[in-house]
């Protein structure tokens, strides 16, 4: 959540604060305007229906009314959605008492601010680890999005004919992760119930392996080749 605030374009989170009759999961200031957020934050089972939402609210307009002279952006994040009742009776009342995010707009948020590498740009390098592995390899259509330690990871995972057989891993910024690492992720992931452990880890290729460094040394000698020495003397000094 602390990234996702950072997304949103606030800072100085804390989290879980204890007020006379209510308890705020998140407040934080926005970094170059005067209003700050004030967000509830579930991650249940089952979609959140219209009796949290109103609760929410009811907290929400008393943060309101006690600092009058700044405006108050009430955000309610729901790993699992909301039921169709509540997103009725929002439509109803303009949806204009909060900001509503499900998981998939959290993510989506997470790639706008930067935080995260898009699901595509994943889905792309985790390729590049799938073509060394076995060229009947096929990725599924989407991506999992996991929270670790070492920060958050896309997982991809890959066919074979008609059955999952194994996985590759991105880290936020689009790096590949190493074995030593991937390990302590399917390590955690089964302790949680995961199923990595039962998948193989596509591990991510090397430079060389895509022949990049020889391509870098024949480039360079075709430059030597077709240009020769460049003269810098007596260039605009500004370009």
């Amino acid at each position: 959540m602390e990234a996702l605030i950072l997304a949103l374009g606030y800072e100085q989170a804390r989290m879980n604060i204890h007020k006379s009759g209510r308890e705020i999961d998140i407040e934080a200031t926005h970094r170059t305007e005067n209003r700050r957020l004030v967000a509830e934050c579930k991650a249940t089972e089952d979609p959140i229906g219209g009796d949290e939402v109103n609760k929410f609210v009811g907290s929400l307009d008393a943060e309101v009314r006690q600092r009058p002279g700044s405006v108050t952006q009430g955000y309610f994040i729901s790993l699992s959605g909301f039921t169709q009742t509540a997103i009725e009776q929002e439509k109803q009342l303009g949806n204009t008492r909060f900001i509503a995010l499900d998981a998939e707009k959290v993510v989506k948020e997470l790639v706008i601010g930067r935080i995260l590498v898009s699901e595509q740009k994943a889905m792309q390098l985790a390729g590049r680890c799938a073509s060394t592995s076995s060229p009947d390899l096929t990725p599924e259509d989407k991506c999992e999005l996991v929270a670790h330690e070492i920060g958050w990871i896309w997982v991809i995972y890959f066919r074979m004919h008609t059955a999952i057989t194994s996985f590759a891993l991105i880290h936020a910024d689009g790096s590949f992760i190493a074995p030593t690492l991937a390990h302590s992720v399917v390590v955690a992931d089964k302790s949680i119930g995961g199923k990595l452990h039962s998948l193989s880890y596509l591990e991510p290729t090397t430079k060389s392996e895509y022949g990049i460094d020889e391509a870098r040394r024949s480039y360079l000698a075709y430059l030597s080749q077709e240009c020769g020495q460049i003269q810098l003397d007596g260039l605009p000094a500004d370009r």
